[in-house]
């Protein structure tokens, strides 16, 4: 993996890459990045599960209190990126 910064304002510019990790507050952005996401099937991750909820990001991981990690279907299915079925028994998929 090589990691590159992606000014969320040029999209339309940007590299091939399969996984995007979104930093903090981006809510402004949300919808672009989704509809990202499902054009160009990458999977992005985020560390705010609003973000999933509102169809953002395909995936989100939480630490406190506990560990949780939830799956946008609809949007990973939009962006034909599939999971195991042992992956999402893990998750909760909204």
């Amino acid at each position: 993996m090589v990691p590159f910064l992606l000014d969320v304002h040029n999209l339309v510019g940007a590299p091939a890459f399969q996984v995007g990790f979104l930093a903090a507050g981006l809510q402004s952005s949300y919808g672009p990045i989704g509809e990202f996401a499902r054009k160009r099937g990458v999977v992005t991750i985020s560390a705010d599960l609003s973000c999933v909820r509102i169809g953002g990001c395909v995936v989100g991981v939480s630490s406190i209190p506990r560990v949780e990690v939830w799956l946008n279907r609809r949007l990973s299915e939009d962006a034909h990126i599939g999971f195991s079925e042992a992956f999402r028994m893990m998750v909760t998929e909204y």
